[in-house]
């Protein structure tokens, strides 16, 4: 099965211009969009990491019943939403929680949000918890394409002025449901242990700060499963995915980028968890690993508030 999602074919087709411009250029610390307005950047052009030195918004979906099909309860959900809740606070991020939204209710949420002012966020991110399919994902009155999400806060040249403060910061999509109704089989694997690397955090500095950037940069949505298999939770602990995610920020949030702390979500996800449904352990093991797909441009690295993330 094809994992693409269903974006505008158009936006995808456009051309990126070349990026180079005469160096003595005084439109500092500018960034251009290919289709949309010149606004300010948060990061200089050559930076290894994003500018997070503002806080973060986080939105959080969190859906536990539902009014439609034969849906059961989510059990297990409201720890889920407790425990990314606790671990974005830790990490600066200022967190918005809605409990079993309908449809609209959730576009009305994202539109707000994406037209909002964010000059003083450094980043946002939006969390999922449903049910979802290839591509779908679950309101708590209907289904409705996941890219719905993301495709509001995608530059154009006719958003309004506040909408593109976002630019050339990081949106960061978490989405725990599930990809479809297969699921994922063991194999055997030794494993060795292996050291987890850092980019250096080192970058020649340039007064040259106008640049082009494709309207689709700067995204990472990660979900907990990859197309057209199930995502996997327990009523008592909560999803694989969430458990694994919030336990890896919390010990190394601060300590490592977000692409290398996901790489680790997904090792650990692989490794730790199984379920078996019956009781020839050997015949029945099912498994689970998260997709990332990334369109960051820089390395996100999250600032600890408290002590609850370790430095």
């Amino acid at each position: 099965m094809s994992s693409k999602e269903n974006v505008d074919e158009k936006e995808l087709s456009r051309d990126v211009p070349d990026s180079s411009k005469d160096s003595s250029s005084t439109e500092a610390n500018e960034i251009k969009s290919t289709t949309s307005p010149s606004v300010k950047s948060p990061t200089k052009q050559y930076a290894v990491h994003y500018n997070m030195e503002k806080h973060g918004l986080a939105i959080i979906f969190n859906h536990e019943t539902f009014c439609f099909g034969d849906l059961e309860r989510r059990t297990g959900t409201d720890r889920d939403s407790t425990n990314i809740k606790r671990t974005l606070q830790s990490l600066g991020f200022e967190v918005q929680e809605y409990k079993d939204f309908t449809y609209n209710k959730i576009e009305e949420t994202i539109q707000e949000v994406a037209k909002q002012d964010h000059t003083d966020h450094s980043c946002l991110i939006v969390c999922i918890l449903s049910y979802g399919d290839l591509g779908i994902l679950y309101a708590h009155d209907k289904k409705y394409k996941a890219n719905s999400i993301w495709l509001h806060f995608i530059s154009d040249k006719n958003v309004e002025e506040k909408a593109l403060t976002l630019t050339g910061k990081p949106k960061l999509f978490f989405i725990q449901a599930c990809q479809e109704r297969k699921v994922s089989k063991s194999t055997t694997q030794h494993l060795r242990r292996r050291q987890i690397f850092t980019v250096p955090d080192s970058t020649s500095e340039s007064s040259k700060e106008v640049f082009r950037l494709p309207n689709h940069a700067d995204f990472l949505i990660a979900y907990s499963t990859i197309s057209g298999h199930y995502s996997w939770s327990r009523s008592e602990s909560g999803s694989w995915f969430i458990e694994a995610l919030c336990e890896i920020l919390n010990q190394f949030g601060t300590q490592y980028d977000l692409l290398t702390l996901l790489t680790s979500v997904c090792r650990c996800v692989q490794q730790k968890y199984e379920i078996n449904t019956n009781d020839n352990i050997k015949s029945i093991q099912k498994k689970e690993v998260p997709y990332i797909t990334s369109m960051l441009t820089r390395l996100v690295k999250f600032k600890a508030v408290n002590s609850n993330v370790e430095n």
